[in-house]
């Protein structure tokens, strides 16, 4: 998928596949979203000459995303399982690697987050929910200079 809009493109793949299956007990679903950003271009003043750079592998258009989610429905009973990767890239695409330190190296890890929700259906309007974001309470990667907990 290409879209442009005022001075920026992207090219993006996108997958999503869906699968739902019957049982005697219940019914389980199964749903998976992936994109890969290949290229992220926003080009502000094309008169100015300023170099073009893709800003995809940053930090802030990482180049891979996903989320998977697994769900159990029995009468009026739903548990749900939902996965979120966010994949590696780059902390600052205009500095080299040796302008941080080494432990950090420019480079920002992958982050994956698990939540769990549950929902019971007492009547039609009145139900009952609980859930719990950040199921491992993992912290996403630090990041040099900025406020934490925002990938």
């Amino acid at each position: 998928m290409v879209i442009y809009v005022s001075g920026s493109f992207l090219l993006l793949v996108d997958l999503e596949t869906a699968l739902r299956y019957e049982t005697g007990f219940g019914q389980l679903s199964f749903r998976v979203n992936a994109s890969y950003l290949a290229e992220r271009i926003n080009e502000q003043n094309p008169k100015a000459g300023l170099p073009i750079e893709n800003a995809a592998g940053s930090v802030t258009y990482p180049r891979v995303r996903a989320n998977f989610s697994t769900s159990y429905n029995y009468n009026d009973l739903t548990a749900s399982l939902n996965s979120n990767y966010v994949g590696s890239s780059t902390f600052d695409k205009t500095r080299s690697d040796e302008y941080y330190p080494s432990a950090f190296a420019n480079k920002v890890g992958s982050y994956t987050s698990h939540n769990l929700q549950i929902n019971y259906q007492w009547l039609d309007s009145l139900s009952m929910y609980l859930g719990v974001n950040n199921l491992t309470d993992k912290r996403p990667p630090r990041l040099p200079g900025l406020n934490q907990g925002s990938l």
